[in-house]
């Protein structure tokens, strides 16, 4: 994940079934598949928490970590947890974190912050409790606060070969 605050962003998304793209350069949000070699665009002039709103409300589609974004601002959904304790601490990798655990509706999830001066998310879980199986998503974050990276990151140029869809708005009942 590439970020530039207020308005620009680049996430590559691999997994075991799919890659995905995810570019957003202050005017444009893309999302592309670059095995299928599809790409869908949208207008769009906001920030990046604009963004995340206009892209699930419209779309129904989620960043990955969106919470990271709303943070420390007046929009972090604080209003939504339901239960909170701080779990202690631990390392992670050679970093000492404070180590919290939530509750928030159907979902469990726990943080580890790095203690000190600079205060940065090492590891994420969430636990999905609406399934009971109770599966697991683990982020680990490494962190490079002076990053050296040009603005034509943030910009998607459709390769030769690529087709541009449409990416439908979600049903509304």
């Amino acid at each position: 994940m590439k970020v530039v605050r207020p308005n620009k962003l680049r996430v590559v998304m691999v997994s075991a079934s799919s890659n995905r793209e995810l570019i957003y350069d202050g005017k444009t949000f893309t999302l592309w598949t670059p095995a299928r070699k599809y790409y869908s665009t949208v207008k769009f002039d906001d920030t990046l928490g604009g963004l995340i709103d206009r892209l699930e409300e419209k779309y129904g589609v989620q960043l990955p970590m969106e919470d990271l974004f709303r943070w420390g601002t007046p929009d972090a959904p604080f209003d939504k947890i339901e239960s909170a304790m701080n779990a202690g601490q631990a390392f992670i990798d050679k970093d000492l974190c404070d180590h919290y655990a939530f509750r928030q509706g159907k979902i469990d999830w726990q943080i580890w912050i790095t203690t000190g001066s600079k205060p940065l998310p090492r590891k994420l879980v969430i636990t999905n409790r609406a399934d009971e199986t109770r599966p697991q998503s683990i982020h680990r974050f490494d962190w490079n606060l002076k990053p050296t990276f040009k603005d034509s990151v943030f910009n998607f140029t459709a390769p030769e070969g690529a087709t541009a869809i449409e990416i439908l708005p979600r049903k509304t009942n």
